[in-house]
């Protein structure tokens, strides 16, 4: 019998000596193939997911104590750690919440998306990447024909010739996906605080294109964006087919749709957008009664005019009121590229209609402009046929004085007395329709 012990507590030593010199093998080649597999983590919402995925692996194959899910746990907890701090070493004294970690792994895979889509929705960059490869080719011949060599020389000339535009897309796709981020955690805000509607809102100067300006004060339901929010967070890789770019969408298509049927819903609408979107509740309400677009009497159904009328009428009257609003911000000196000719406009503006309105000098003569926007009695839309296209401008009326303000750029066009009734106006390749 006491053979037997001694026989077990020497072939436990064995044993013991045994694991203590394949144990630590085995873990330094659990380590090692675990590396690469846990920089596949940043697709998972946790670490805890992931960890939660390979244990649901390996109970299909064994069944694993309690004690040994522990251990590995540890193990696991720990060579993620350090593929983390290599991954980001800026970081590896920043203890990082759940929060941080869904920024950065959502902030990854806009990137990832937004660099194949700035590619392809940049024209201008597109044109010279195809004029480029047009000249190499025309110049050098086909590369594949030319074995490696060829094919390593055209990489090497093609990487030389896109990091001249590198850092203005990196630019580019850094504000955008910023700017994606900060309009979705906006939203999910707004979805905490309960607030049910939330308005898109331009910039509105000369920067802002039309496709934003289409969109400006447009307004959506907050639980529409969280539904495209939460798709976009569970499988980036369809991205484009729910979260389009609004320049996906012919302009004139898009001015008439309803806010319901837009293809995007939130900000950024294509890249480098400067667009943001604002709670209803934190916007000044205009204290008027708006109505949908409604067409003078004398004027005829031509085909600026259906298209003017169509684009508004598809506008609630609260989307209309907020494209009033946005006009309070209109200012004088927004028009042309040179603040200089702005100002010598404006000297002009007030020389010729300064007396008429009632203003002794031009500070008084702006502040008056500003004040019937303010508070007009009646607004009208006018679009007209220009030198560089169609124009729309807002006239806002105030007794007998109108202010025309540029939809385009907010900019200040004119302030005078009225003449006549401006419906009597017959012009050609001009529409117009009354919103207040």
């Amino acid at each position: 019998m006491g053979h037997e012990n001694d026989w077990d507590i020497r072939g436990n030593e064995e044993i013991n000596r045994l694991v203590s010199v394949v144990l630590p093998q085995m873990l330094e080649r659990l380590h090692h193939v675990l590396e690469d597999a846990f920089r596949y983590a940043k697709y998972f919402v946790s670490f805890q997911q992931f960890q939660s995925f390979i244990f649901a692996k390996l109970q299909e194959k064994m069944n694993l104590p309690t004690e040994a899910k522990a251990f590995l746990s540890k193990e696991f907890e720990k060579i993620y750690k350090e593929v983390q701090k290599e991954a980001v070493p800026h970081l590896h004294d920043v203890e990082l919440g759940s929060a941080d970690i869904w920024t950065i792994q959502c902030a990854e895979k806009l990137a990832d998306f937004y660099m194949g889509g700035f590619f392809q929705g940049d024209t201008h960059l597109r044109l010279e990447v195809i004029k480029w490869m047009n000249q190499y080719y025309l110049t050098e011949g086909h590369p594949i024909g030319r074995g490696q060599k060829g094919i390593r020389e055209f990489v090497n000339r093609f990487g030389q010739f896109l990091k001249q535009k590198t850092q203005y897309k990196v630019r580019q796709i850094l504000d955008t996906t910023y700017n994606q981020l900060k309009n979705s955690a906006r939203i999910r805000a707004f979805e905490k605080a309960e607030i049910t509607y939330y308005q898109w809102s331009a910039v509105g100067d000369r920067l802002t294109c039309p496709y934003c300006n289409a969109m400006d004060g447009r307004i959506f339901q907050t639980d529409d964006a969280i539904r495209t929010i939460d798709l976009i967070d569970a499988d980036p890789q369809s991205l484009p087919s729910f979260r389009p770019f609004a320049t996906s969408t012919p302009l004139p298509m898009l001015r008439s749709m309803s806010s319901s049927s837009m293809p995007t819903k939130f900000p950024p609408a294509h890249p480098s957008c400067r667009c943001t979107v604002e709670a209803l509740t934190e916007i000044e309400r205009i204290p008027v009664t708006v109505e949908r677009a409604i067409r003078p009497a004398n004027l005829q159904q031509e085909a600026m005019q259906t298209q003017l009328e169509n684009e508004y009428r598809a506008l609630k009257p609260e989307e209309i009121a907020n494209r009033i609003r946005a006009h309070l911000g209109s200012d004088w000196r927004r028009e042309a590229n040179h603040y200089d000719v702005e100002v010598k406009r404006l000297a002009k503006q007030f020389e010729k209609h300064g007396k008429e309105v009632g203003a002794e000098n031009i500070d008084q003569y702006e502040r008056l402009s500003h004040e019937v926007i303010r508070n007009p009695d009646k607004v009208y839309i006018q679009r007209i046929q220009g030198a560089t296209g169609f124009e729309t401008h807002y006239i806002f009326i105030k007794g007998d004085k109108a202010v025309i303000s540029s939809d385009d750029h907010l900019g200040i066009k004119a302030f005078h007395k009225l003449k006549d009734d401006i419906e009597d106006d017959k012009s050609q390749n001009k529409a117009l329709i009354r919103v207040l």
